[in-house]
């Protein structure tokens, strides 16, 4: 029986997961009025969680806590791990009371080391990349094309999971400035001038 700190709320919170080689994962689900579709992990954050956290890391736990329940993924104890996306006024406008984080995932988040017999391997790739999904998901993709992935997750949530895949091309994420620029000094390109280093330099474009 659900209690006053387990009730649903407005806001939720879901999770991009993307593996480098495979792409972004999408869960497979089956519904009367939307048919086969695919879904982005995630859900409601509960009151209780609000009351507790605060909003902010609330929605940090429900992400986590819902990836876990729906692929069996447990990040719930690295909550580091989960990059908020912090989208322009006008897409988080558009999105509402829903948050969404990235992950990156790696082939040792595979579930294969589990003794468990229900564990389900993607539709869309040969990979050994296990997941044990929920009741409510009847398998789950990897995608490497975003606009591939929001057509697919076009039913998700009023199709705001949509919205949030394409806007994620625009985010700028200082780690990837770091790799970038880590790569053109290791080729000793004339082209550009390598700072002290390059997380120095990534420091430097946010201020």
């Amino acid at each position: 029986m659900a209690t006053d700190s387990d009730e649903r709320t407005e806001q939720r919170a879901f999770i991009l997961a993307r593996h480098s080689r495979h792409g972004l994962m999408l869960l497979q689900a089956e519904k009367k009025k939307k048919g086969i579709h695919f879904q982005l992990p995630g859900g409601h954050v509960d009151k209780g969680e609000i009351d507790k956290l605060g909003l902010a890391d609330a929605e940090v736990a429900a992400a986590a806590r819902e990836l876990f329940e729906e692929t069996g993924l447990d990040l719930r104890s690295h909550l580091q791990r989960l990059r908020r996306c912090r989208f322009g006024a006008e897409v988080q406008k558009r999105l509402g009371t829903r948050a969404f984080f990235e992950v990156d995932l790696y082939d040792e988040d595979s579930l294969h080391h589990n003794s468990r017999e229900d564990l389900v391997a993607p539709i869309t790739v040969e990979t050994g990349f296990l997941l044990h999904l929920s009741h409510e998901h009847t398998g789950f993709a990897f995608e490497k094309d975003l606009q591939r992935a929001a057509d697919m997750t076009s039913k998700h949530s009023g199709g705001k999971c949509s919205i949030a895949i394409m806007a994620t091309q625009s985010l700028y994420r200082p780690e990837d400035a770091v790799l970038k620029e880590s790569a053109s000094c290791a080729r000793g390109s004339d082209a550009v001038r390598c700072p002290q280093t390059a997380v120095e330099n990534a420091a430097q474009q946010t201020t």
